[in-house]
């Protein structure tokens, strides 16, 4: 996919969006770390990036293509890609904890790469997992704690009036000159 843009104010034709997707659940625990307002509906920010893909297609005929399928689908049909988002996951991903059980959650973790669709390492690219594991009491039970580190949950601004319904501000009519923003 090649990726171009002569200016901003040109038409536009094709664009990337990502469907918010579990990583905005993290965000939704500490609003302020992820750069969030307000608390909102994450099945509602679902719903509504629904509605802007509707409108940029159907009003606009813009073609929207999505971030997880054409990167899915790129792992798919080539093994380099593939390669690269796996290498990616595995420097992404951290295991903690003691050394043996550690090592062992490593392990497996390689030992099952192949098994594992591209989505799954997509999804560890927009959660940036931790995951500790240590020994339980008494040496018979693995205790696990996974955590998102960063998790990409501040992908979804939109600040544009037009695209999301809202009426342009008078003081940004005023300054653009136009009813409809800028």
């Amino acid at each position: 996919m090649q990726v171009s843009v002569r200016a901003e104010w040109d038409r536009l034709k094709t664009v990337a969006l990502h469907r918010p997707g579990m990583e905005i659940f993290f965000g939704l625990l500490v609003l302020y770390a992820s750069l969030y307002e307000r608390p909102f509906s994450r099945e509602g920010a679902v719903a509504e990036h629904r509605r802007l893909e509707e409108i940029l297609r159907d009003e606009f005929h813009v073609r929207a293509i999505s971030v997880r399928e054409t990167i899915t689908a790129a792992a798919d049909t080539s093994p380099a890609f593939r390669d690269r988002l796996v290498q990616q996951s595995r420097e992404d991903i951290a295991f903690t904890g003691n050394g043996v059980e550690r090592g062992l959650a490593a392990l497996e973790f390689e030992k099952t790469l192949r098994a594992h669709d591209p989505g799954h390492f997509f999804d560890i690219l927009m959660t940036n997992p931790a995951i500790y594991v240590g020994g339980g009491p008494g040496g018979r039970e693995i205790d696990r704690a996974i955590t998102a580190r960063q998790p990409l949950s501040n992908l979804y601004f939109l600040r544009d009036q037009q695209a999301s319904g809202r009426s342009t501000p008078r003081w940004k009519r005023q300054n653009t000159g136009r009813n409809g923003g800028g």
